[in-house]
């Protein structure tokens, strides 16, 4: 009987053996598939930090070009505002010129209206002296 159980014993202890055998197996490959998933996300990190470099770059050149573009802007704005208020100037001169004429033709018609005016009466007073002396000289 002893026998026995020592090869049932024996037939266990082999069973067990091999399955640990398949268990470490099991365990060796889990870990090295996540050593290499390590080392792909080591990679990814890499990429990943490359990634945040260049885009540092990219954002620095980008920051730079804004800077010139506003400047230019700027200098544009200043200098199309500066030619408005000459032209804005000008303008009001000539309109100033203008006015000043437009007041000068109205003082001369002014002056025209009253002297046609002065005419018109002293047309009117002869024809009422010549008036009266024609019907002075019938009575």
């Amino acid at each position: 009987m002893e026998a026995a159980v020592a090869d049932e014993e024996a037939g266990m202890t082999n069973w067990n053996d091999r399955r640990l055998d398949d268990l470490n197996k099991q365990v060796d490959g889990i870990a090295q598939r996540v050593g290499e998933g390590i080392v792909q996300l080591n990679r990814i990190d890499e990429r990943v930090e490359q990634l945040g470099k260049s885009m540092d770059q990219v954002n620095s050149r980008v920051g730079r070009f804004e800077s010139q573009v506003g400047e230019r802007f700027d200098r544009i704005e200043s200098q199309v505002q500066s030619r408005f208020n000459q032209l804005e100037s000008q303008t009001d001169a000539r309109l100033g010129g203008i006015e000043s004429g437009l007041n000068q033709l109205n003082g001369q018609f002014r002056e025209l209206r009253d002297a046609l005016v002065q005419v018109a009466w002293a047309l009117a007073v002869a024809l009422l002296v010549v008036l009266g002396g024609v019907i002075a000289a019938q009575v």
